[in-house]
């Protein structure tokens, strides 16, 4: 559900957006975003990052990890997942910097109200031969993120969410296979003056409880025309899903804006393993 508020914070709009649960805030304060993490205190980091000036992102991926074959960039590996072995319901592994993502996330974890950065290392990762450790970024963060759960093959964790590139995020169900994708926002698509991407540049996990059946992430989204703070509630199952909560916050008049958009893929192809009766 999209909920759209007046400056008095009183609904004057619902519209219903499937698998969604999204709050829209065009409001908020100036106290800037410090001490013990609270999604309030994330709105007002977005809403100060919005009336800074826009600057570029920063690209910290190698020319030869830019030149990458999407083949190649997958046998890069996280082999030493964040929480494995802690007896908890969910791990966390790391995407690196390189193919298209180029772009580094800085992540953190929550933990009794404290938010705590995560350092970058690139020792998590099993190249595969398709790299030396020394052409891995030494400093410079992660790409993006998956979430683990023990889904399909209990009580081994696989994979069930991915966080990565712009504000792309997907998730699927037991026994299903990556298709659609979702994202944080759509601005401007299909019009004459360009398509702008959003992008999440900074993730919180909330590290979860022994026995939780959801997970909690946060984010903060930036773009040179909108900033925004989301609080993502991952809930895996046969129907895996996702309740999003967004406050905006504009920099510029937006001449088209896309709530919950969906960008498809493909359902089956060759070497997908899936064959019609």
């Amino acid at each position: 559900m999209i909920t759209f508020l007046s400056s008095n914070n009183k609904s004057v709009f619902f519209y219903g957006v499937a698998g969604l649960a999204t709050v829209l805030a065009l409001i908020g304060s100036s106290t800037a975003f410090a001490g013990s993490f609270s999604f309030a205190n994330l709105q007002k980091s977005a809403q100060k990052l919005s009336r800074r000036a826009w600057k570029p992102r920063p690209i910290s991926a190698g020319q030869y990890l830019r030149r990458l074959s999407p083949q190649a960039y997958g046998r890069i590996l996280d082999v030493h997942p964040l929480w494995k072995g802690q007896d908890l319901p969910f791990e966390v592994v790391f995407y690196p910097l390189g193919h298209t993502f180029v772009h580094p996330v800085q992540m953190n974890v929550i933990q009794h109200g404290q938010s705590f950065p995560l350092p970058y290392s690139a020792r998590l990762f099993a190249t595969h031969g398709v790299v030396s450790q020394s052409q891995l970024p030494r400093k410079g963060g992660y790409a993006g993120f998956s979430l683990l759960y023990p889904l399909d093959t209990p009580p081994y964790h696989n994979e069930f969410v991915s966080f990565l590139g712009a504000s792309y995020f997907r998730a699927v169900g037991k026994g299903a296979v990556y298709g659609t994708s979702a994202r944080g926002l759509g601005i401007d698509t299909a019009l004459p003056s360009g398509e702008i991407f959003p992008y999440f540049q900074e993730f919180w996990l909330q590290r979860p409880k022994p026995g939780a059946r959801h997970m909690i992430i946060y984010a903060l989204l930036n773009s040179p025309v909108i900033t925004g703070a989301y609080r993502f509630t991952v809930i895996p199952g046969k129907s895996t899903r996702i309740r999003v909560r967004a406050v905006l916050y504009p920099r510029k008049k937006i001449k088209q804006l896309e709530i919950a958009p969906l960008s498809s893929m493909y359902w089956h192809g060759r070497g997908r393993g899936i064959r019609a009766g």
